[in-house]
């Protein structure tokens, strides 16, 4: 799948550091939101996370590749419930993010489209994400991609 020279693939585990990098871009955008804020040394630990959901048969992780620099990346995963509810299983998108420099051109569609594509090929019916109440940006993005509200998360500092 490509997008304006941008080609949109699933990602090589030898991309782990390229991928944390990224990942660190997504924290810095989120800055102000508190649920973002990176924990001390958090490197390591993303990078591990970005590696255990490359291994997982339940995970997808797809990059946006321009000609060698990773532009943007999307990580979705199926997600299991108990058997309490009709629907035992379902998509999240855990994280998409593209480069400022990138944006507006069609890769963060390409990338969503990517990993919704891959939700569906696991036989799944729905896919879920959260988007902070304050990134207008992000929650117009996904609405225009057809997600819709579906549940309102509270938060309360203690």
């Amino acid at each position: 799948m490509s997008s304006a020279g941008v080609v949109v693939r699933a990602a090589d585990s030898r991309e782990l550091d390229r991928l944390t990098e990224l990942h660190a871009l997504l924290v810095e955008h989120h800055g102000a939101h508190a649920s973002f804020a990176p924990a001390p040394g958090a490197e390591a630990a993303v990078r591990a996370h970005l590696g255990r959901a490359h291994a997982d048969p339940a995970a997808a992780l797809w990059v946006a590749d321009a000609e060698r620099p990773l532009v943007g990346f999307v990580l979705v995963r199926v997600l299991e419930r108990p058997p309490l509810f009709a629907e035992t299983r379902r998509g999240e998108v855990e994280a998409l993010f593209v480069r400022p420099e990138a944006r507006r051109a069609g890769v963060g569609r390409a990338l969503a489209e990517a990993g919704v594509a891959w939700l569906r090929e696991q036989g799944l019916g729905r896919a879920c994400l959260e988007v902070a109440a304050a990134n207008q940006e992000g929650g117009a993005f996904w609405r225009a991609l057809g997600f819709e509200p579906s549940m309102d998360v509270l938060e309360r500092r203690l």
